[in-house]
């Protein structure tokens, strides 16, 4: 037998045994202990938790309103419910097609459904393109900075009260919170706010440390401050 064809058969075994591994560890171990452990700690603070839901929570309306741009699958994960807001892993890809057909990433981080004090003036969304992909509805326009213009697209049902949200000062902080991410969207109407941070962190990893699971959900309401915050 040729020596190439064992070293590819080796490597075929390696690359499998790490497979089954990996679908072992997740399925029989990770997941149950986030299901019975974080589940619980996070209970003793009054704070929601599952691994995943029967239904989902957003992806309708992400895929609806083009939030991310050619995803045509989501997987929401490690969901969290408070009051105010709800917050959930997300991984968004679509396939290549053609003969190498693969899975590309879209978009892949935490998404925050957040309920804010007041109402918005008017419904919006910002999202990174290049294109108008205006949803219906939805008017593309400028802001003042034709920086953030060149990176966003800032669409809205109404281009006379859009720019009481979104001014010069809302646009400076917003900018500094994104800056290195690699992709958002954010949706906003009457209270409601819809923030997705694409910041290809592997949150799937978050909650394993028992110790941290507190501080770790502690992290995630920062966020959510930063980003309540800047529409205050």
């Amino acid at each position: 037998m040729p020596a190439f064809f064992i070293f590819f058969i080796i490597i075929f075994i390696i690359i499998l045994g790490i497979i089954i591994y990996q679908t072992i560890f997740k399925y029989f171990f990770l997941i149950p202990y986030k299901q019975d452990v974080v589940k619980k700690e996070l209970a003793n603070i009054n704070v929601s938790y599952n691994y995943k839901e029967k239904n989902p929570i957003l992806t309708p309306l992400i895929e609806n309103l083009g939030l991310i741009n050619n995803a045509r699958h989501y997987i929401e994960t490690d969901i969290i419910r408070e009051n105010n807001y709800i917050s959930f892993d997300l991984e968004a890809y679509h396939m290549s097609g053609g003969k190498n057909n693969h899975k590309v990433i879209d978009f892949l981080g935490r998404v925050y459904k957040i309920e804010i004090e007041d109402a918005f003036s008017c419904s919006f969304i910002l999202k990174e393109e290049i294109l108008n992909r205006a949803p219906n509805g939805f008017t593309l326009v400028d802001t003042e900075l034709s920086s953030f213009n060149k990176k966003y697209n800032l669409y809205t049902e109404d281009e006379n009260k859009i720019f009481s949200i979104y001014t010069p000062k809302v646009i400076k902080e917003l900018s500094e919170l994104i800056l290195n991410t690699d992709y958002i969207f954010i949706f906003g109407y009457k209270n409601v706010l819809i923030f997705g941070l694409n910041d290809r962190l592997n949150y799937f990893e978050q909650y394993k440390n028992i110790k941290a699971i507190k501080e770790e959900y502690l992290k995630q309401k920062k966020k959510i401050d930063a980003i309540t915050n800047i529409f205050k």
